[in-house]
């Protein structure tokens, strides 16, 4: 869920959101998933999270530089 409400706070806000606060929001739910301790019947779970995390970080990247040009 945390994923997704940063990824709609960055698509509604385009414009105006802080990009470093956001990466850094990020990097702290990746740690957060890395760190999860689960039985492997879950791994595919945290790939997937971790997976999506990694989707929306790029995808602020390169909006990120699409700014900056």
């Amino acid at each position: 869920d945390e994923v997704r409400l940063l990824e709609g706070e960055t698509s509604a806000q385009s414009n105006e959101h802080d990009v470093g606060a956001t990466m850094a929001k990020l990097a702290q739910l990746d740690e957060r998933a890395s760190a999860l301790r689960l039985p492997r019947v879950y791994a595919v779970m945290v790939y997937t999270l971790r997976s999506h995390i990694n989707l929306v970080r790029s995808r602020l990247t390169m909006e990120n530089d699409r700014k900056l040009r």
